[in-house]
C-alpha cells in the first residue's frame, strides 16, 4: 500500500496484511519493481507519475480492463526518443521528445494500437502511435474548448476507467474516413444553403454514425472550417487580384542563404524560421519591373494595403543598399561557401540594375521616404488595415513606391518607411501619404560602373585569395592584433554569433588564426556599430575592382577609418591581447581597458575630466560624453594594470608605460567634478538613519563626506565625489552602503588600490634584480624569489634543510596566487628536470602536500583549505587569501587574483607570518559532544 509521510516512517510504498491491518517493510509492487530491473543498463529513467490501483471493471473502458482488480501505470524517459508509458495490462504508448508525458494509454474503436494520453496543466491532449498529435481540449470546464458539443464535461483523470465509446460503430466508422469521403462533405457543406442542412449531410457522408453527440461534433468542426476556408479566399483574392489561380514563378536566392553569407554585416537579428523565402531578391527584381511600366497611369485613392503583398523577409536587408560595396567585397572573399557567394552576386546583380551603386545613379532617381496615414485611412468596414502589410505602389511614369521599411504607429495614424523611385527627380509622394522625412539611398561615394565590373571580374577569376601580408599592414597601420586584423580582411564573418569555434575549420586555416584568438577578436568586433563593420569592409574594396585580384584591398582607406572612428592603438602581441581577454573580465571590455592602458592620453576616458551631475534618483555626465571616466573605468584599469605588471617581466616595453596610466587615474579621480556610481539602487531612509546629518543639502542631492545621494525618490543610486576622499581613497561614510555583508564594493576597492603607494610601487620598474643578471632581451621576473629576494631564499633553505631550488620553489608556493608548474618555470627559466628535481625535493618534506586539484596546474600544495574560485582564476590555498584581502568565500574584487604589491615585498610577509609560527596547516576538526544517540 501507498504510506504517507509520518512520524513512524518516510512516504513511499509497505508491505501491507490485510488480514491483520498491519504494515511490513518498504517494497515496491512487482509491477513497479520488474520495470526497474528492467531499465537498469539500458540508460532509461523511471518514476515518472507512476500509479497502481484497486479499479472496478468496467466493460469496454477506454483504459482497457483492470489486471487481477488493479489498474497500473508506469512512465519511464527514454534518452533521445522521449517517454514510453506502459500499463498493467501490457499495452505499451511512446511520445516523441519535446512532448508532455504520457498517462495513460486509450483504446478507441478502429484503432489497432493504443494512442497516448498526455497532460500539461488543464490541458491534455492524445498522441497516436505515429507520434502526431491528434487532439487537444481542458480537463476542465472552466473554459469551454473549440469544437465541444456542451453535452458533457470531461471528468478527473481518476475517473476514465468509467468512460467507454457511446457509438462503437459510428467511432470506428468516423476514424477511418477517407479523403475523399472528406472532400465531398466538405463540398456538400459549402453549397448547403442553412446550417440546419448541415447534421444530415454528415449523416448522408457517414451513415454508420448514429449518436447525435457524435453527429454534432462533427458539424460543429464543419462550421469552423468552412469559415476559415472563406477567409482564406478573401486574402487570396486580395494579394492576387489578375491571378487567379497564384502563377508560379522561378524562385531566387533565399533570404537564410544571403543572411548567411552576410553574418556579421547585417546584425544578428535575423530570423532563420522564415528562411526559405527569397523575399530581399524578389522585392529588387519586382522593384526593377515595375520600373519599366512607364505607361501606367497612376489610381488616385490608391494604397498600398490594395497591392499584392511581398514575401515577409527574414532578416532587415534594405540597409544593404546604402553600402553595397561591402557586399560586394564580401562576396569575393574566401569567407562564404560557393553556393553563399552564388546568392550574393545574384543579388548584387539586381542592386547594379536598379542603378543604386553609384552617387550620381542613386541621388538622381532614388530616396528613401518616412511617410504618415492619418487613422481613418487605416480603417476599413472589416476592420482595422494590417499595418505590416508591404508591398509596392505604382505611382505612374515607371514611379513606383516600395513600402518594405519603419512601421511604427503615432498618435492618430502610422509611419511607414519606403524606398521611393522616380525617373523624374521629382520625389512627389500621392495623398493621403504625408512625407515625413527623407535621405539618399544608395552609395554615396563611388562612381557608376564599379559594381558591373566587379561582377564582370567575379565571373573571370573567382575569389579573392586571402593575403596574410595585408592583415599584417593593417595591424601596423592601426595597432590592432593580427587576428582581428584577418577577421576583418576576411569581411567579418559570423562576429555576431556566440559559439566558440564560430569559424569553419577549413576558413580558419585560410585565415591563419588559432580558435581562441578568433574568439576574442570577434568579441571586439562584436562592439563595433553594424554600420561601421559595413563601412570598414566597404572601404577595402579598390575604387577599381579589379585591383582586388592584382593588388589586394585598400588596407590603407580602411586602416583610415578605424582610425578616425575607432582610434589607433599601440600594438601588442597577439599572445598578450588573447590572454587579457581571457583574465580580465568586468563591464570595460579587455580590448578597451588594454588600448586605453597603452596610450593613456589618446583615450578620453584616461585624459579627459567630465563634469557629472545628479538627474533623478542617478548620476550622469552633464554634457553628453562617449567615453567618460566612470565606476567601470577605473576597476577595469586597476585590474588590467595589476594583471599586466603580473604577467609581464620587469624590463618588457609594455609593462613600462603602467605607471603614467596609474597617473592618469589619480588626475581623473581628483577632478572636483566627477561623480562616480557605487553601488545598487539604496534605501535613502536607511541610509539617512546610518549616516546622521548630511555634510551638503543641494537641489536634489544630499552629500555626507564623499557619498552623494540623490533625493529624487527613496531608491537613488549613491555616487561618491572621489576628490573628497581621504588620502587612503576611503570615507567614513562608505561602510552605511556596504549592505549586511560589509564588504566593500569592487569600487572601493578599486579606489584604495589607485591611493596605495604599494600598488604605485608595483606598477614602477622593479630594476636589476638583487641577484642574478637580467635575461639577453633585458628583461627578468621577480616573482623568482632567488632574483628579488636571495637572502629570504638562504633563510629558508638553511631553516628547513633545503636546496637553494628547493627553497625557491616554497617560497613561490607561499606567495604566489597562481604557481602553476609553467608558471614557475617562466618565471624561474628551469628546464623541466631542474624543476622536476626541486619539486621531489621538496615533496619529501611535511612542508607541503602531494595532491591532484581540479583547475590547479600543479601537483605541490600548502597544507590546509582550499579555496575554489570561478574561472578564469584559479584556486588557491586559504592561507594566502589574507594576504591579497580576501576573506574565506570572498571572491577577487576587482575580477583578477594578482598581487597589488612588488612581488618582493609579498615574499617578505608570506615569510614573516612562518617566522611567527603562522604556518601553512590543516586546522584541528572540533566536534561539538552530545548525548549518545539512542539505538
Amino acid at each position: 500500500m501507498w504510506h504517507r509521510r509520518d512520524q513512524q516512517s518516510d512516504t513511499g510504498w509497505l508491505e501491507y496484511d490485510p488480514a491483520g491491518g498491519t504494515h511490513g517493510r518498504p517494497s515496491l509492487p512487482a509491477f513497479f519493481a520488474d520495470a526497474q530491473r528492467a531499465d537498469a543498463d539500458t540508460g532509461r529513467r523511471g518514476g515518472y507519475s507512476n500509479r497502481l490501483r484497486p479499479t472496478p471493471t468496467v466493460a469496454g473502458s477506454v483504459l482497457g480492463e483492470p489486471t487481477d482488480g488493479l489498474l497500473g501505470w508506469r512512465t519511464v524517459r527514454v534518452p533521445d526518443h522521449g517517454w514510453e508509458g506502459t500499463d498493467t495490462a501490457g499495452r505499451r504508448v511512446t511520445v516523441p521528445e519535446g512532448r508532455d508525458m504520457p498517462v495513460a494509454a486509450l483504446a478507441f474503436p478502429g484503432d489497432d494500437r493504443p494512442r497516448a494520453l498526455s497532460q500539461h496543466w488543464q490541458e491534455l491532449s492524445i498522441t497516436d502511435p505515429d507520434g502526431v498529435l491528434t487532439a487537444r481540449s481542458r480537463d476542465s470546464n472552466r473554459r469551454r474548448a473549440a469544437f465541444g458539443t456542451g453535452s458533457v464535461d470531461l471528468p478527473p483523470l481518476s475517473h476514465w476507467y468509467a468512460l467507454r465509446p457511446r457509438d462503437t460503430e459510428g467511432s470506428a466508422a468516423l476514424r477511418a474516413a477517407d479523403r475523399e469521403t472528406v472532400a465531398a462533405l466538405l463540398k456538400s457543406a459549402a453549397a448547403a444553403e442553412k446550417a440546419a442542412d448541415l447534421p444530415d449531410l454528415v449523416s448522408a457522408a457517414l451513415p454508420r454514425i448514429t449518436a447525435p453527440e457524435i453527429i454534432g461534433g462533427v458539424v460543429e468542426v464543419l462550421r469552423f472550417t468552412l469559415t476559415q476556408q472563406k477567409s482564406l479566399d478573401a486574402i487570396a483574392a486580395r494579394l492576387h487580384p489578375d491571378t487567379n489561380p497564384v502563377e508560379e514563378r522561378e524562385q531566387g536566392p533565399g533570404d537564410r542563404l544571403i543572411a548567411d553569407g552576410l553574418s556579421g554585416l547585417i546584425g544578428p537579428g535575423y530570423y532563420r524560421w522564415n528562411g526559405e523565402s527569397d523575399a530581399a531578391h524578389y522585392t529588387l527584381t519586382e522593384l526593377a519591373a515595375a520600373r519599366t511600366r512607364t505607361d501606367a497611369t497612376p489610381v488616385p485613392g490608391l494604397l498600398h494595403f490594395d497591392m499584392p503583398a511581398l514575401p515577409y523577409w527574414s532578416f532587415t536587408w534594405t540597409p544593404l543598399l546604402d553600402q553595397p560595396a561591402a557586399v560586394a567585397y564580401r562576396a569575393v572573399t574566401v569567407a562564404p561557401t560557393d553556393e553563399e557567394r552564388e546568392a550574393l552576386l545574384t543579388l548584387l546583380a539586381a542592386v547594379d540594375h536598379l542603378g543604386l551603386d553609384s552617387a550620381e545613379g542613386s541621388a538622381a532617381h532614388w530616396r528613401r521616404v518616412l511617410l504618415r496615414l492619418d487613422r481613418p485611412h487605416l480603417l476599413t468596414p472589416d476592420g482595422e488595415r494590417n499595418v505590416h502589410h508591404r508591398s509596392l505602389l505604382p505611382l505612374g511614369g515607371g514611379a513606383v513606391l516600395a513600402l518594405t521599411e519603419h512601421s511604427e504607429s503615432v498618435p492618430e495614424g502610422h509611419e511607414f518607411g519606403a524606398l521611393l523611385y522616380d525617373p523624374s527627380g521629382r520625389f512627389t509622394v500621392p495623398g493621403p501619404y504625408t512625407v515625413r522625412g527623407d535621405a539618399p539611398l544608395g552609395d554615396r561615394e563611388r562612381g557608376a560602373g564599379w559594381l558591373t565590373a566587379l561582377l564582370a571580374a567575379a565571373a573571370e577569376h573567382g575569389p579573392v585569395p586571402f593575403r596574410p601580408e595585408d592583415a599584417e599592414e593593417f595591424s601596423r597601420l592601426t595597432g590592432v592584433s593580427g587576428a582581428l586584423a584577418r577577421l576583418l580582411l576576411a569581411g567579418c564573418p559570423a562576429v555576431d554569433s556566440y559559439e566558440r569555434n564560430f569559424l569553419e575549420p577549413e576558413l580558419r586555416t585560410a585565415l591563419g588564426v588559432k580558435a581562441a584568438d578568433a574568439a576574442y577578436a570577434r568579441d571586439e568586433l562584436k562592439g563595433l556599430d553594424t554600420e561601421l563593420r559595413r563601412a570598414l569592409v566597404a572601404a577595402l574594396l579598390p575604387a577599381d575592382p579589379e585591383k582586388l585580384w592584382s593588388e589586394g584591398p585598400d588596407v590603407a582607406a580602411a586602416a583610415e577609418l578605424w582610425n578616425r572612428r575607432v582610434g589607433r592603438r599601440t600594438p601588442v602581441p597577439d599572445w598578450l591581447a588573447t590572454e587579457a581577454a581571457r583574465a580580465v573580465g568586468g563591464s570595460w571590455p579587455a580590448h578597451r581597458a588594454l588600448a586605453a592602458l597603452l596610450d593613456p592620453a589618446a583615450a578620453g576616458e584616461l585624459s579627459v575630466d567630465v563634469a557629472w551631475t545628479v538627474k533623478g534618483d542617478h548620476v550622469e555626465p552633464r554634457e553628453p560624453a562617449t567615453r567618460p571616466f566612470t565606476a567601470s573605468v577605473l576597476t577595469g584599469t586597476m585590474a588590467m594594470a595589476a594583471w599586466l605588471a603580473h604577467r609581464l617581466p620587469a624590463g618588457d616595453a609594455v609593462r613600462a608605460v603602467l605607471p603614467p596610466v596609474l597617473t592618469a587615474v589619480r588626475q581623473r579621480l581628483a577632478a572636483p567634478e566627477l561623480l562616480l556610481e557605487i553601488g545598487h539602487y539604496t534605501s535613502l531612509p536607511a541610509f539617512r538613519s546610518a549616516a546622521g546629518t548630511p555634510t551638503e543639502t543641494g537641489e536634489g542631492f544630499e552629500r555626507y563626506g564623499a557619498v552623494v545621494m540623490a533625493t529624487y525618490d527613496d531608491q537613488p543610486k549613491p555616487a561618491l565625489r572621489p576628490a573628497l576622499l581621504d588620502s587612503t581613497g576611503s570615507d567614513p561614510y562608505l561602510p552605511a552602503l556596504r549592505g549586511d555583508d560589509q564588504r566593500p564594493s569592487a569600487a572601493e576597492r578599486a579606489l584604495r588600490t589607485a591611493h596605495d603607494p604599494r600598488f604605485a610601487a608595483l606598477l614602477a620598474d622593479p630594476g636589476a634584480p638583487a641577484a642574478g643578471a637580467a635575461g639577453a632581451d633585458g628583461t627578468w621576473w621577480p616573482q623568482d624569489p632567488s632574483r628579488s629576494v636571495p637572502e629570504l631564499v638562504e633563510e629558508v633553505s638553511e631553516r628547513y634543510g633545503l636546496g637553494a631550488d628547493a627553497a625557491t620553489l616554497y617560497l613561490t608556493l607561499l606567495a604566489m596566487p597562481d604557481p602553476t608548474d609553467r608558471n614557475t618555470a617562466r618565471w624561474t627559466g628551469w628546464k623541466p628536470a631542474r624543476l622536476k628535481a626541486a619539486r621531489a625535493e621538496l615533496a619529501a618534506t611535511d612542508l607541503v602536500v602531494t595532491a591532484g586539484r581540479s583547475r590547479a596546474g600543479r601537483s605541490l600544495f600548502l597544507p590546509g583549505g582550499w579555496a575554489d574560485m570561478p574561472s578564469p582564476t584559479l584556486p588557491v590555498e586559504q592561507w594566502k587569501l589574507p594576504m591579497y584581502g580576501l576573506g574565506a568565500g570572498d571572491r577577487p574584487a576587482l575580477g583578477v587574483l594578482v598581487p597589488a604589491e612588488p612581488a618582493a615585498e609579498l615574499f617578505r610577509r608570506a615569510w614573516q607570518r612562518v617566522r611567527e609560527g603562522d604556518l601553512p596547516r590543516f586546522e584541528e576538526l572540533k566536534v561539538k559532544r552530545t548525548r549518545a544517540r539512542r539505538r
